[in-house]
């Protein structure tokens, strides 16, 4: 991996830059489309390709549980298995241990986790990660960490902060392939010292990008943007930054103000699917009836598949009669929406107008949606 800064904004951190993998290259900033299982829901990866899609990341983690390791690896490994030949990230699935479906413990060697499909407990170790995802064979991979939820208590995130540390540095041991870079990830909840403390050890470690964990997982982003500000500035000006979990338009712009390259998140296909929907005005909500009176597109100022072809009422018609159309057509408005947004930064910040492109977007988003976003 390589990564050049291309332009700077002169009244803010944002930058623009040009990430360059095995598989392609990536203009940053840009918004990965997360594909947990190996697809982006709702979405087929030429639609992908079509509306801009640039990279997209996997949960090595889930794909290790199905279809599994020797089945990918018959079939030419995970890009052609997948069928996408662009740039791939892979989580190493650490985040799944606040899921309750996966019934995690936390030990010192790894995370104990309760497989859905047949019951049985595996524990995924810093190594055990490294095999997975060296098998997988992503461009882009990560240490194993442990992603602790919002609001316990401060011993627990600094025990959680040196578990995270002691697996990066044998993740860092075992990495051994050319192919792929592997990412250290930023810990500590919302604890200042905490976070300062990640980013030093981390980069004695040494890695060739950081991704910042632990965020947008349930604190107030006002506080999000504090650790944001606090740590952000900490890191390499000359390597990748991607924040993990965030994919609301309000947060990108923000964390993007502050220097941040990179972003991954559920909420697009997630939000859509259960009726929520961006737009130029704030976030649109199709879980009721109110929709069957709107002759109009769900934004007039989209130029995606769903608004030049379809009115609001016609969508809220199939989503509320559960029609798998419906939420197919409300993701792929939300994901064109993002993927457009992100063109639009990294214009905005080669004309050296990001600052005045945020406020303007901010003011019409959120005037009618003070608090959805």
């Amino acid at each position: 991996m390589e990564f050049e800064i291309k332009n700077k904004d002169s009244k803010s951190k944002a930058r623009t830059g040009l990430l360059k993998t095995q598989h392609g290259m990536i203009e940053t900033p840009a918004f990965i489309g997360c594909a947990t299982k190996g697809v982006v829901k709702g979405m087929t990866f030429p639609e992908l390709q079509k509306i801009g899609t640039q990279t997209i990341i996997v949960n090595a983690f889930h794909m290790y549980l199905r279809p599994g390791l020797e089945i990918i690896r018959r079939l030419g490994g995970l890009h052609k298995y997948i069928n996408w030949s662009k740039p791939i990230f892979t989580d190493s699935g650490g985040f799944q241990a606040m899921s309750t479906r996966f019934y995690c413990k936390i030990k010192e060697n790894g995370i104990e986790y309760k497989n859905p499909y047949d019951g049985q407990r595996y524990i995924i170790t810093p190594e055990k990660s490294m095999e997975i995802q060296h098998k997988l064979g992503a461009d882009i991979i990560m240490i194993f960490d442990e992603c602790p939820r919002y609001g316990l208590d401060y011993k627990y995130y600094e025990k959680s902060l040196e578990l995270t540390l002691n697996w990066a540095k044998i993740c860092k041991k075992l990495h051994n392939s050319t192919d792929q870079t592997l990412i250290g990830i930023i810990q500590g909840g919302t604890f200042l010292d905490l976070r300062k403390k990640s980013v030093e050890k981390m980069l004695e470690i040494d890695f060739p990008g950081y991704a910042l964990g632990g965020l947008c997982v349930g604190e107030p982003k006002e506080v999000m943007y504090k650790v944001l500000d606090h740590t952000v500035p900490l890191l390499p000006k000359d390597k990748t930054i991607h924040l993990m979990g965030v994919g609301t338009p309000q947060d990108i712009l923000e964390a993007v103000e502050r220097g941040v390259d990179l972003f991954d998140s559920v909420f697009p296909t997630k939000t859509g699917g259960h009726g929520g929907c961006y737009t130029h005005k704030g976030l649109k909500r199709f879980d009721n009836l109110t929709g069957l009176n709107e002759t109009t597109p769900i934004d007039p100022d989209c130029s995606c598949y769903t608004c030049k072809n379809y009115s609001s009422s016609f969508v809220t018609h199939l989503f509320k009669d559960n029609e798998i159309v419906g939420k197919r057509l409300i993701i792929i408005h939300n994901l064109t929406f993002l993927m457009n947004l992100m063109k639009n930064i990294r214009t905005a910040i080669n004309n050296n107008e990001f600052t005045e492109f945020k406020e303007a977007f901010l003011k019409r988003y959120l005037r009618e949606n003070k608090g959805s976003n």
